[in-house]
């Protein structure tokens, strides 16, 4: 509903289309054991990303223009009492994995690069249960009343022991399942995890 151009609106859904479409047969041609030259970071081999870092975005790119969306904008700047400033912007498709246990980002962690940090995620499909949903727990970034539960630290090793988390937070996450085109603002300082897609994938701006 912040986005109420319908004209950028369907050049978005083209481009979330073209990169599902790439992405899935990218993935076909792998599967056939050919080289598929699909961006993977390492440590976290089971995302295909559209860009990654280090690549240069004109205002032609429906993504960029999103992320500098005014009304997006108002909200960031709002959140974070400051003027923000854009860091990147990237597409993520996760597969269903294979393997039982969560790794990396799929696990409970926050993240390190910057103590005033704010994420915008936005499903390009309908994520439920099995498409790993994005999840929360409230109330753990800097200054909020759960931020002493292995406190945030600049370029720190922000994974803490797994299963003394979820006893500490007791039930307190929230889980956001959700139909495609539903945007999700999150301070990532807060611990978080997502993307253990375990029966259909899961693809996000």
């Amino acid at each position: 509903d912040l986005v109420a151009d319908e004209a950028v609106m369907a050049e978005l859904r083209e481009a979330a289309e073209r990169f599902v479409a790439e992405t899935e047969a990218a993935l076909a041609v792998e599967a056939e054991g050919a080289e598929s030259g699909l961006r993977r970071r390492a440590g976290k081999e089971f995302v295909v990303r559209e860009y990654a870092y280090g690549v240069h975005l004109g205002l032609d790119n429906a993504w960029l223009r999103l992320g500098v969306n005014r009304r997006l904008l108002d909200v960031a700047n709002a959140y974070l009492g400051m003027w923000s400033k854009l860091e990147y912007v990237d597409l993520w498709y996760t597969p269903p994995v294979t393997e039982a246990e969560r790794r990396s980002s799929q696990q409970w962690h926050r993240d390190f690069n910057d103590r005033h940090l704010l994420k915008a995620f936005v499903y390009l499909v309908d994520v439920d249960e099995d498409a790993g949903p994005f999840e929360y727990v409230p109330r753990t970034a800097p200054g909020g009343e759960l931020d002493s539960l292995w406190p945030w630290r600049p370029l720190g090793d922000n994974y803490p022991p797994q299963d003394e988390l979820a006893q500490r937070i007791d039930g307190r996450s929230v889980t956001f399942t959700a139909p495609a085109w539903t945007l999700i603002f999150c301070n990532t300082c807060g611990f978080h995890r997502g993307g253990f897609a375990t029966g259909k994938p899961r693809a996000l701006a």
